[in-house]
């Protein structure tokens, strides 16, 4: 057993075999960027009941960075935590447990926050209701990128089950722009827009390896009928409240030319999508990049 820190939450236990995204920036970036958008919006029309479904939880991390960064402002929290592996799931609970003895996350946590299990590609949900938010850090790394591309600490002591999709069905390479592309690790893109849709969400931030499976996201999402969101865009790892160069401004060179816009430098890490509420709730964050 070993821990590592995420943000505020700085004794997350671990043990190999178990993904740990909690040692990602990246995941933290977004995270917060979400919640501090959600806590701007508190300052002028606060929100008093807000519910959060977190897919593919692993440890907890995201679902105790949320609560820990919301709690103060938002008096009515719900938060699901979802993962098909009983090993993540026990090491959730701990955290969650050892996080509130240390007084890093808020009394309510106790209950507001809970873990279950749940399989995001199964026919049926993995969970009853409709949530304000669904946020997921899914597997996205294809196999010929695991084999190819990863480190070997990554190969030999993380869980392929966490970081790997099962391949779709009559899934395999295909060509885009000329270049060849694994699209084996979308295998969760769809069914978590399909459950964002099923639960009534009014945001979608869903995490990718970089900016090309980003783009291939957000054509999907449009493929699907964007008309249940109303926007989308992409942010990237390196955030400086700025378009990014790699194209996306408004009606331009957007994800696939959909005109959906990149905020940030860097590489794609999350794919955004809103509607509704969802984009006032946004509007803190849009606002520093208008």
């Amino acid at each position: 057993m070993s821990s590592a820190g995420f943000a505020s939450m700085s004794r997350l236990r671990q043990k190999p075999r178990v993904r740990t995204p909690q040692t990602r920036p990246e995941t933290e970036t977004y995270t917060i960027l979400l919640a501090e958008a959600l806590i701007q919006h508190t300052e002028t029309a606060p929100l008093h009941d807000l519910r959060i479904l977190d897919l593919c939880t692993g440890t907890g991390c995201i679902a105790l960075l949320m609560h820990a960064l919301l709690a103060p402002h938002i008096s009515n929290l719900s938060i699901a935590g979802i993962d098909v592996s009983p090993a993540a799931l026990k090491l959730a609970h701990r955290n969650l447990a050892w996080n509130t003895k240390q007084g890093r996350l808020h009394a309510t946590a106790a209950h507001q926050i809970r873990f279950a299990y749940g399989d995001v590609l199964a026919r049926t949900p993995p969970i009853e209701g409709q949530w304000d938010i669904l946020i997921s850090n899914p597997p996205y790394i294809s196999p010929s990128s695991f084999d190819t591309d990863t480190e070997r600490s990554v190969r030999n002591y993380e869980p392929k089950l966490a970081l790997v999709p099962p391949s779709p069905r009559g899934g395999h390479e295909r060509p885009v722009d000329g270049s060849r592309l694994d699209v084996a690790g979308d295998t969760f893109y769809k069914p978590l827009d399909r459950l964002a849709r099923t639960g009534k969400a009014k945001i979608m931030v869903v995490e990718v390896a970089g900016t090309e499976q980003a783009v291939r996201v957000v054509e999907d999402i449009h493929g699907e009928g964007l008309g249940y969101w109303d926007g989308c865009e992409v942010w990237h790892d390196d955030w400086d409240g700025r378009r990014s160069d790699q194209g996306g401004s408004d009606g331009n060179n957007g994800a696939g030319g959909l005109g959906v816009r990149h905020l940030g430098a860097g590489h794609g890490r999350a794919v955004v999508c809103w509607r509704g509420q969802g984009r006032e709730w946004l509007r803190g964050r849009r606002a520093a990049v208008s």
